[in-house]
């Protein structure tokens, strides 16, 4: 589904990824791991359209995408839940869905894809009228990937999902997006957190200094002597 090719792409004068290749094939879960700084959210924001690369190739279903808009890449069904949620505070839980359906393709949808959200997340329907700015952590985690479905995806990109919450809530987001995968959409999980990372995807990469390093099932990496080591604490 998505293939990435000598991918460089940085800041200026700094390049932050050194030549990245990788694969994410239709149904998979897929997790990219390593350490703050590695390039991860880089990597993200450059299949987004956010950040344009200065060298390599990235195809989406066999069409090369890296000349594209970022709404245009939205609008072939690559959607991205941002690190840190990127929520409009001042919103309630039900408009800051909505903005997740504006591409006008989707808009169609918007009634049916809402109570998908809802029937996802029972606890967001309970807040539709509340600002998004006075919810939990993990509550205004649940709009973002919440916002997300609703454009749609067929592959849904997570930057740092786990990042700042309970270690429960976690838990409860990572099942969340298991369930999204089974329902058919693609998932790229990019996450610091190795060992949920790991545990919940089929195959997965790791990230050091702007270079992949390593590549193999999650249960291979799991097992992997460099990664007990350097993430895992083991």
């Amino acid at each position: 589904m998505l293939k990435i090719e000598n991918l460089k792409a940085g800041y200026g004068d700094i390049t932050v990824l050194n030549g990245i290749s990788l694969e994410i094939n239709e149904g998979e879960i897929v997790s990219l791991v390593g350490a703050n700084a590695a390039g991860k959210t880089t990597l993200i924001n450059t299949i987004s359209g956010l950040l344009m690369q200065s060298e390599g190739v990235i195809s989406f279903q066999d069409t090369r995408i890296d000349n594209l808009d970022p709404k245009d890449r939205v609008a072939m069904g690559i959607v991205q839940i941002p690190e840190g949620r990127k929520l409009f505070p001042q919103m309630t839980v039900d408009d800051n869905l909505l903005m997740g359906a504006f591409v006008k393709e989707r808009r169609v949808n918007y009634k049916a894809n809402l109570e998908r959200v809802y029937a996802l997340y029972p606890r967001l329907k309970e807040r539709r009228r509340q600002m998004a700015g006075s919810l939990s952590g993990g509550e205004q985690q649940m709009v973002a990937i919440g916002r997300g479905l609703m454009a749609e995806p067929i592959l849904l990109m997570l930057d740092e999902p786990s990042l700042g919450l309970a270690p429960i809530i976690v838990n409860e987001m990572m099942e969340a997006i298991r369930s999204i995968s089974k329902e058919g959409t693609t998932i790229f999980l990019v996450e610091q957190n190795v060992n949920h990372a790991l545990k919940l995807a089929e195959r997965a990469y790791v990230l050091e200094n702007g270079s992949i390093v390593l590549e193999g099932t999650g249960e291979e990496l799991l097992d992997n002597e460099h990664v007990k080591k350097a993430y895992l604490g083991i």
